[in-house]
């Protein structure tokens, strides 16, 4: 029952996982032993979660578990992190693998760092156009509406019709702070607290088809090429791997394509030209690198010019945001404004021409 609680409240973030496979790395190396490796960390733990997790892997490993099947029993960690690890430990380069994990998750990590800051610029433009709104509309409007009062003038009604839209927008742009804010906390909450992360999965469901996912997949899938070359890992168990991560739909149909090129005896460097999604420089260097054993230092290299590209892209969007957001926010106070001083100004005319 602990180990199911367990699993259900503690889910480690990419950072988080970032640290622990260079933690776990650097004692591995140094000849510490796997359970008094998990013992240090826990000491050195987080977070009171942190600690029951590292504690409850050392219990599974002394009931006799080996390590990939104690952290797949814990639940925090990914599939792809426990079958690495069980490559690693089965292989004798387990610190190698760690090694290696730490740079994908620290990728990861930082990928999703991006996306969050891009969503929280414009979260906060918007709270700002909002409050914009809501003062002209409720502030502004009922000391002009007095005037005209004052002066025995009765608003048009395309201008009460104007008002009431206005109305509604702020209202509906209000809820949509609110909901936004507070989708955002959950997020911030369900990756500081971990858990089975329900919205921060919608939402990257919802982006799954977007060109950012696509480079950032792109970036993914070289990566693992890169990882399983440095570390010698089968190609075979690469792929299986790779449609573990990869969401794109596109992306996954065009890696299974690959899979059973591969199979059928094909070089890897062939199969992944016949995916198409290389320019024509990239692939001669993917030739190159394969032909002169530097092929995990090409995959690295592209694998960081894709996730150059996915960051290029949420930044691109924020700026494109930007003027709109600002855009719509002059528009509306304009039109408002305008709108109001139309009245005033023929009733001042008719005042001077009386």
């Amino acid at each position: 029952e602990g180990g199911a609680a367990m699993q259900s409240q503690c889910r480690l973030s990419s950072e988080r996982l970032a640290v622990f496979c260079l933690e776990m790395g650097m004692l591995v190396r140094s000849g510490v032993d796997l359970s008094a490796a998990l013992n240090a960390l826990g000491a050195d733990a987080a977070s009171s979660l942190e600690r029951d997790l590292y504690q409850s892997i050392h219990q599974q490993m002394e009931a006799g578990a080996s390590f990939s099947e104690a952290l797949a029993a814990a639940g925090a960690f990914p599939d792809t992190l426990v079958w690495m690890i069980q490559l690693g430990v089965e292989s004798g380069d387990l610190s190698l693998i760690l090694d290696s994990m730490y740079d994908y998750y620290t990728r990861e990590a930082e990928l999703e760092k991006e996306i969050k800051n891009a969503c929280v610029y414009p979260l906060i433009m918007l709270a700002i156009m909002t409050a914009v709104l809501f003062l002209v509309v409720y502030k502004v409007l009922p000391v002009f509406n007095g005037v005209f009062l004052q002066m025995g003038i009765s608003s048009p009604a395309w201008l009460v019709l104007l008002m009431e839209i206005f109305h509604v927008v702020v209202s509906l742009l209000i809820i949509l702070c609110v909901l936004l804010g507070a989708g955002l906390l959950i997020v911030g909450f369900e990756s500081k607290m971990g858990g089975k992360q329900l919205l921060t999965s919608w939402i990257k469901r919802v982006f799954i088809r977007s060109k950012i996912n696509k480079w950032s997949d792109i970036g993914r899938f070289y990566s693992i090429m890169e990882l399983c070359v440095r570390c010698g890992l089968p190609m075979e168990k690469a792929f299986t791997f790779m449609l573990q991560l990869i969401t794109h739909p596109q992306l996954q149909e065009k890696v299974k394509q690959c899979q059973i090129e591969y199979s059928q005896g094909k070089s890897i460097s062939d199969c992944v030209d016949e995916m198409q999604l290389l320019t024509h420089a990239e692939s001669c260097l993917l030739h190159m690198g394969e032909q002169s054993g530097e092929a995990a230092m090409v995959y690295r290299r592209i694998s960081d010019t894709y996730m150059k590209k996915a960051e290029e892209k949420i930044n691109e969007t924020v700026n494109l945001l930007e003027p709109l957001l600002v855009g719509l926010m002059c528009f509306m106070a304009g039109s408002i404004l305008i709108a109001l001083m139309l009245p005033l100004m023929n009733a001042m005319l008719v005042i001077g021409g009386a």
